[in-house]
């Protein structure tokens, strides 16, 4: 069984209230942009007797198509703003995370090409694959990034299977290695999550983003995916700050 809402979103910063009751069914749930087909989130979650779940949106579209998959019986849905953002940021980090967002938002109707922001920075090359510059050899990768110029490379084929928040995640830990003119993958694992804990986008995405591109049998890969699961666990919405005393976000 499938329920289908259309709900008007106005391309603002919100988040959507949903309040359902079930026994004990699993629920599956899908946020879909009508006209782009870009998918804003995908999760699935049992749901005993009632329960009110959100589905933050700081990049959304004019309208979501919100599917309900499983027996439920759905009780209010409603559209409510998001809080204000507490994240200090220099102008620049701002520029590109919104860079990133809009590039994430519209990457479906996009063809290969390099976008940048309206002062024609922070490039982000779309290309079909990302291949090895010495071989050709097609690379696993979803992105890369040269720490010399910044620019950003992203395959297609791979950032098509991504929502939008776990493009955005993708994207600012790209930026990170720029930023911090570091090859540390753990640092920009952490400095992305920062930052898109602080803009408000949902922890589930940032969780899907990460463990979608790692191996499981690489312990590295799994060193990154419990720092992140502790940062998440731990960060403090309402500073924007990481502290392990505050367990209230999970």
């Amino acid at each position: 069984m499938v329920q289908k809402f259309l709900v008007n979103t106005g391309e603002r910063p919100c988040k959507i209230l949903l309040t359902l009751q079930a026994k004990g069914e699993k629920i599956r749930f899908m946020g879909r942009c009508p006209q782009t087909k870009s998918v804003y989130f995908s999760r699935s979650k049992i749901v005993q007797n009632v329960d009110t779940l959100e589905f933050p949106l700081p990049v959304s579209p004019k309208q979501i198509h919100l599917f309900v998959s499983g027996k439920c019986k759905i009780l209010g849905l409603k559209v409510v703003s998001l809080p204000q953002i507490k994240l200090k940021l220099p102008p620049d980090t701002w520029d590109f995370i919104r860079h990133a967002c809009e590039f994430a938002k519209k990457f479906d109707t996009l063809s290969t090409g390099i976008y940048t922001d309206d002062k024609k920075r922070f490039p982000i090359v779309l290309s079909e694959q990302i291949r090895n510059r010495d071989t050709g050899k097609v690379m696993n990768t979803p992105a890369r990034v040269s720490r010399v110029t910044g620019q950003i490379e992203v395959s297609r084929e791979k950032f098509k299977k991504y929502t939008v928040p776990m493009r955005v995640f993708i994207l600012l830990h790209e930026f990170s290695h720029y930023n911090l003119q570091t090859s540390n993958e753990l640092e920009c694992d952490l400095q992305a999550l920062q930052w898109y804990l602080g803009c408000f986008f949902p922890q589930t995405e940032a969780i899907y983003a990460s463990t979608k591109i790692f191996s499981g049998n690489n312990i590295e890969h799994l060193n990154r995916a419990e720092q992140l699961l502790d940062y998440i666990k731990n960060y403090n919405a309402q500073t924007a700050t990481y502290d392990n005393s505050f367990c209230g976000v999970c």
